[in-house]
C-alpha cells in the first residue's frame, strides 16, 4: 500500500511539472503572436525595454538587430557570442552581442 502512495506521488509531480511547462510554451507563444499584430514603432519599443542598449550583430555581413527580440540582458558586461540563423546571409552565423556604443 505504501508503494502505491509513492506512486501516485510521483505521477502526480510529473504531471505538475509537464503541466508548468506547457503553460509557459504556450505563454510564450501568445506573447509572440500579440507582438506580431503590433505596429513596428511599439515592437521596437518593447524590443528596447527588454535589453535595453543591447545588439545582436552578424560577424559576416554586419546585420545588427536589437536583442531584446532573442531575449533579455539586463545589468550586464562584456560582449557574448551565439551561434544562429542570419536572415540576411541565410545560413548559421556567429553573432555577436554586445552593447549600442550610442546609448552610452
Amino acid at each position: 500500500m505504501k508503494t502505491f502512495w509513492l506512486i501516485f506521488a510521483g505521477v502526480n509531480v510529473l504531471l505538475l511539472a509537464v503541466v508548468i511547462v506547457l503553460i509557459a510554451v504556450l505563454g510564450k507563444r501568445k506573447r509572440d503572436q500579440e507582438t506580431d499584430t503590433l505596429p513596428p514603432e511599439e515592437q521596437l519599443r518593447r524590443r528596447e525595454a527588454r535589453a535595453p542598449g543591447w545588439k545582436i550583430r552578424c560577424l559576416k555581413c554586419g546585420l545588427t538587430e536589437p536583442y531584446g527580440k532573442y531575449g533579455i540582458r539586463k545589468m550586464a558586461a562584456g560582449r557574448n557570442y551565439t551561434l544562429g540563423y542570419c536572415s540576411q546571409c541565410r545560413g548559421l552565423r556567429f553573432y555577436v552581442i554586445e552593447h549600442d556604443k550610442a546609448a552610452r
